[in-house]
């Protein structure tokens, strides 16, 4: 959910950098692109910690712990 849900990082991110589109205010532009990129750093975080913690698990683990659909 933190990263793809309807108030997950994704789309926060997206929000941002396409609302800077929108704009004809210079500042809020720039803005608004720091923030979108900001969003982007969480979702790499994200990925990070998930990596870390599943990296050495195998797949029957994995099936084990109840997040084989996942």
């Amino acid at each position: 959910s933190q990263y793809g849900g309807p108030d997950g990082e994704a789309g926060a991110s997206m929000r941002y950098l396409s609302q800077r589109y929108a704009t004809h205010n210079d500042q809020v532009e720039a803005v608004l692109t720091d923030i979108g990129t900001e969003k982007l750093g969480h979702l790499e975080m994200v990925a990070t910690i998930v990596h870390q913690l599943t990296r050495n698990l195998s797949m029957e683990e994995i099936e084990a712990s109840g997040f084989a659909p996942y």
